[in-house]
């Protein structure tokens, strides 16, 4: 699949068509949460990645899956999953977005498994979310410990 630049830097792509400006789908490094906060704001003061509507989702998890083959075959992991600008720290299972501390919609797009014996968040001793390319791209919860590839945005 292929999404264009648009107005967006060389690299990014523009995600303007669901209102989230432009995009980085960063992959050069495995990052822990903070990192990819903090990698983010250093790409021309960027954040994580906020996605609020189905419709924003549903781009991300495009997008996901036209660099999936290229982020396998980079070696980097063996299971894709990208952070979101979202987290509970300091307010345990209140899920928000990082940039306004604005709360997520009881409709997010958590994943659950087809039985719906597994429903995510677990909530246990996670504090921020990533799209996992097992999981259909949808919302798990993980936390600081852990290692992701990182999607910047710039509005």
């Amino acid at each position: 699949g292929s999404f264009s630049q648009g107005d967006c830097p060389s690299g990014w792509v523009d995600g303007s068509s669901a209102d989230l400006g432009c995009l980085y789908f960063y992959y050069g490094a495995k990052l822990h949460p903070s990192e990819a906060t903090t990698f983010c704001n250093k790409q021309d003061g960027a954040r994580l990645v906020e996605p609020y509507t189905s419709e924003q989702h549903q781009l991300l998890k495009a997008v996901a899956y036209s660099v999936e083959d290229d982020v396998l075959e980079s070696g980097i992991v063996e299971h894709v999953s990208w952070y979101v600008g979202v987290t509970d720290i300091f307010s345990d299972d209140h899920w928000y977005y990082m940039s306004n501390l604005e709360a997520v919609s009881s409709d997010a797009p958590w994943y659950c498994t087809a039985d719906h014996q597994m429903c995510y968040p677990t909530g246990i001793n996670t504090d921020f979310v990533v799209m996992n390319g097992d999981a259909d791209y949808d919302w798990i919860d993980t936390f600081e410990a852990a290692i992701s590839m990182t999607i910047c945005q710039k509005i």
